[in-house]
């Protein structure tokens, strides 16, 4: 992640709070996908994975942001135990989505 914009914003605890509850609108794509699934037109397997694929994409971002935003409003290095924030975002299962279906 490019975070050198993201340096030039001064971030504090109310920031940090908008960007954990952006983070949980997952919640409610998962579902609103469930329901598209479950009764809305028909989707093939294709349109499924790609929705899945962008959300994963999507929210990837969107928590390393958060992350990025949490160690600024707490004045912590840009590290967590020694790892970079992909590593520690695919340690915490970001990346399983994209395990769903085999879409290559």
């Amino acid at each position: 992640m490019n975070s050198k914009w993201f340096e030039k914003v001064k971030r504090d605890r109310l920031d940090e709070e908008d960007a954990i509850m952006d983070c949980w609108k997952v919640v409610d794509d998962i579902n609103f996908l469930w329901v598209q699934i479950m009764d809305g037109p028909d989707m093939s397997d294709d349109e499924i994975c790609n929705i899945l694929l962008g959300m994963q994409q999507l929210y990837e971002r969107k928590f390393q942001e958060l992350e990025a935003t949490m160690h600024q409003a707490h004045g912590l290095n840009t590290t967590i135990y020694g790892k970079d924030a992909t590593s520690n975002l695919q340690e915490c299962g970001i990346h399983m989505m994209t395990e769903v279906c085999d879409c290559d």
